[in-house]
């Protein structure tokens, strides 16, 4: 476990953490989430990470949030717990990056695509 393996950052962790306003917790526990149905209705590029340590939320809980998502993208790390971008900041900001950049990209690639579709229409017009 993190703790185990980094107990210095795992103490810094525990500080930072302590510096946070309490949370307000409803009666009967933490609000519900979204539905399944709202999630599958989401159409923006989703990218989950998880830990393959995660204790407050299991892979098998993000993964669940994963398939409700058409399109998603998940990215289980190893050695990792719930806070894959403190525990292991390369991979989170590689993949993180990797993941913006391909999101940002498909949408020009879109454009470009429609552009040229439109020009094939309007010359089929004018011949």
């Amino acid at each position: 476990m993190f703790v185990q393996r980094n107990p210095n950052l795992a103490n810094l962790y525990l500080q930072v953490s302590r510096t946070n306003p309490p949370r307000h917790t409803p009666p009967g526990g933490m609000p519900a989430g979204p539905s399944a149905a709202e999630l599958a209705n989401l159409k923006v590029p989703t990218l989950f990470f998880v830990g393959e340590e995660d204790q407050l939320s299991p892979p098998s809980v993000i993964e669940a949030g994963a398939r409700a998502i058409p399109g998603s993208r998940l990215l289980r790390v190893p050695e990792a717990g719930h806070s894959v971008y403190f525990e292991k900041p390369d991979i989170f900001n590689f993949e993180a990056l990797r993941f913006i950049e391909a999101a940002v990209a498909e949408p020009a690639r879109d454009a470009v695509a429609r552009r040229r579709l439109a020009a094939l229409a309007l010359k089929d017009r004018t011949a």
